[in-house]
């Protein structure tokens, strides 16, 4: 009688157990599917943001004038910005939980990296605001000729760019780099969409190194060619994410 007692209490504990298994294996597979169809939502959210926070009238030869003239699609230009950095830190704080159980230092340096580019980001509104606020003053008072109106204004719209385009741009690829060596190593996604990631983050990488030499300009054909392999990567991996989900 006791045996059997303790068969039966050992078969109801291994009964539990697989229950409890298989609950927590669908639960964690829902999880997973969820985020990442969340995170390349994020990611086509990012891409138009990005494309949308481009201030014609601010990237003009003729900024000093055209800025104040275009305030409201430059304050647009601005709140496209911040909601660009909104979606980078929410892309990197749901892939983290899956890095970190794969590689935990390179899924900290991700998350770091990410972060300090959110912050060049919204160092670049700042002085977005600090050209268009420039340049309402000198239209204001009728355009005076006085050159310290025309230098200043082009110090603050070459920093803007530098952070940008340079240091934001620079950091951003970094922390990339090191995500996509965690998706690598975890086989979270096909490797061939990885190293296509690799390839247009290093070319992303050279295109700021360029600008932070000032060797190119950042509206230029040849810094739009440079940077535009990243960006088929990121529709190609946000369709990957929506459809097919990373791998467990």
């Amino acid at each position: 009688m006791i045996i059997e007692f303790y068969q039966w209490q050992n078969e109801s504990f291994v009964q539990n157990q697989n229950e409890w298994f298989n609950h927590s294996f669908f639960h964690s597979m829902k999880t997973i599917r969820s985020n990442s169809n969340i995170i390349g939502l994020l990611i086509l959210a990012s891409f138009l943001t990005g494309v949308l926070s481009v201030a014609p009238a601010v990237d003009s030869p003729d900024f000093m004038h055209l800025t104040a003239e275009e305030a409201t699609q430059t304050v647009w230009a601005g709140i496209f910005q911040f909601l660009m950095g909104c979606c980078y830190a929410g892309i990197v704080i749901l892939f983290y939980p899956m890095l970190k159980a794969v590689n935990p230092h390179l899924a900290l340096g991700a998350l770091g990296f990410r972060f300090v580019s959110i912050g060049l980001s919204f160092l670049g509104i700042a002085l977005l605001n600090c050209i268009l606020i420039w340049s309402q003053h000198y239209v204001d008072l009728g355009r005076p000729d006085d050159p310290v109106w025309l230098s200043l204004g082009e110090m603050l719209k070459r920093n803007r760019d530098l952070i940008n385009h340079g240091w934001m741009v620079l950091a951003l690829s970094l922390g990339n780099l090191m995500l996509y060596a965690v998706l690598f190593q975890g086989k979270f996604i096909p490797k061939s969409l990885i190293w296509m990631g690799l390839f247009g983050t290093a070319l992303s990488c050279l295109a700021s190194g360029f600008i932070l030499f000032q060797k190119m300009e950042v509206i230029s054909f040849s810094y739009l060619l440079m940077n535009l392999p990243t960006g088929i990567f990121e529709l190609l991996l946000a369709g990957w994410l929506i459809s097919k989900g990373l791998k467990n």
